[in-house]
């Protein structure tokens, strides 16, 4: 494995123009934590699009479980339908 190092000998930080290159450094990393913010936002749900989201999903399983009531409610009365046609049944034959 090679590994190639750049070493600058160079301990005077100032250009010849007087500016300093550490402010330059700093000013390029807090643009880069900028875009890593603007990512991070665009990543997550937010907005109007979070609630409208929320909302389908809480009326789906509104929707699921209406269904499910109705579909037990329909069991539960052809099960005692279904009783009191086998009692009928056995008192005819009684």
């Amino acid at each position: 494995m090679m590994v190639i190092a750049h070493y600058d000998d160079d301990d005077d930080d100032d250009d010849d123009d007087g500016d300093d290159d550490d402010d330059d450094d700093d000013d390029d990393d807090d643009d880069d934590d900028d875009d890593d913010d603007d990512d991070d936002d665009d990543a997550q749900p937010h907005g109007d699009r979070a609630v409208k989201d929320t909302g389908s999903l809480y009326y789906y399983y509104y929707y699921y479980y209406y269904y499910y009531y109705y579909y037990y409610y329909y069991y539960y009365y052809y099960y005692y339908y279904y009783y009191f046609y086998y009692y009928y049944y056995y008192y005819y034959y009684y």
